[in-house]
């Protein structure tokens, strides 16, 4: 997770706000499509546990998604009213 955060947190330094949200999006939706497809189309085992894998990293980008977009809206005052 630290590694993902990092990734992220490169990413955001290059990217406008509506750009990485897309991009985050677009991400997280097509390694999900991928993975479906390869687990109903083959026999494999390993997308199953790639999946549950991919469950906790997608958990931290949307995480990260969420509180940036929040401490870009909100200023420190309202954030401490809105999120006690």
């Amino acid at each position: 997770m630290p590694l993902i955060g990092l990734i992220y947190d490169r990413i955001a330094g290059r990217l406008a706000l509506p750009l990485l949200l897309l991009a985050n999006v677009g991400v997280m939706a097509a390694v999900v499509a991928v993975l479906w497809l390869s687990t109903t189309l083959t026999d494999a085992r390993w997308p199953a546990f790639a999946l549950a894998v991919w469950y906790e990293v997608v958990w931290a980008m949307t995480s990260l998604c969420l509180w940036g977009l929040a401490s870009r809206l909100l200023n420190v005052r309202q954030g401490k009213r809105l999120f006690a």
